[in-house]
């Protein structure tokens, strides 16, 4: 069965709730240019990959290699790996999607070792000038990276204090709704995602998901 975070991840940047950001990405998917762009936050469950997925989606991309969006995950780029994406016999083809635009997502910047860092900053110098290119990376820690990579990215920090749980937060009872009927919501269910003072929408969805596994339990036992 599909988990609450897989079955109602936004799949458009209109449905992402809670991050001012998502304006500026609007404009960008309705008036594309070659750029590179980095989602930042102080940790996991504030959209990151979420916005850089449904911006490639309204872009009119598709997931997968020789489509048009490709995802790397930077806690296993090595610098092998990053030579073999990026050299003269890269596996990216470029396909052009609806808009004419490509979108490169990568994920866990601040994990890029340094040499790594210095071959992507090259290649996206070189795909850029080639390519109509937006680049999407996301990142908890933008400054673990070096200044002249940094300097490639137009950063957006993303939310994670009470704004953003509020807005998320109005999402909740109609997703337990959804799958639970009429059934009452769990007691406290305002604070579910909170760590601290930072909130978390992944953290909230498994919170959720657990009472409402607990709670069909029960009606089966009945």
């Amino acid at each position: 069965m599909e988990t609450l975070k897989e079955a109602f991840r936004p799949k458009s940047l209109r449905d992402v709730v809670g991050q001012p950001c998502v304006r500026q990405l609007q404009a960008l998917a309705r008036n594309p240019r070659p750029c590179c762009i980095a989602l930042e936050s102080s940790g996991p469950g504030t959209g990151k990959t979420t916005c850089a997925h449904a911006l490639a989606n309204d872009l009119g991309c598709k997931d997968g290699w020789l489509e048009s969006v490709y995802v790397v995950c930077g806690a296993n780029f090595d610098a092998e790996t990053a030579r073999h994406y990026f050299g003269p016999e890269s596996p990216f083809r470029f396909v052009a999607p609806g808009k004419g635009y490509h979108c490169l997502i990568v994920e866990e910047l601040e994990y890029l070792h340094p040499q790594v860092q210095i071959i992507l900053k090259d290649a996206l110098e070189r795909i850029l000038a080639k390519h109509k290119l937006i680049v999407v990376a996301t990142s908890n820690d933008m400054s673990k990276l070096s200044k002249a990579l940094r300097q490639r990215f137009q950063t957006f920090f993303m939310e994670s204090g009470p704004c953003f749980a509020d807005a998320f937060n109005n999402t909740l009872p109609a997703i337990w709704e959804a799958r639970m009927g009429a059934a009452p919501m769990p007691a406290g269910w305002q604070s579910f995602g909170y760590d601290g003072e930072e909130f978390s929408a992944r953290l909230a969805l498994d919170m959720l998901e657990r009472y409402m596994h607990a709670a069909e339990m029960e009606v089966a036992v009945a």
